[in-house]
């Protein structure tokens, strides 16, 4: 079963943000 990440709950893979 696939969990969706929540607001609250931090991604597993941290997303780059672009500078």
């Amino acid at each position: 079963t696939v969990t969706v990440p929540s607001r609250n709950q931090l991604p597993d893979r941290p997303v780059p943000r672009p500078k």
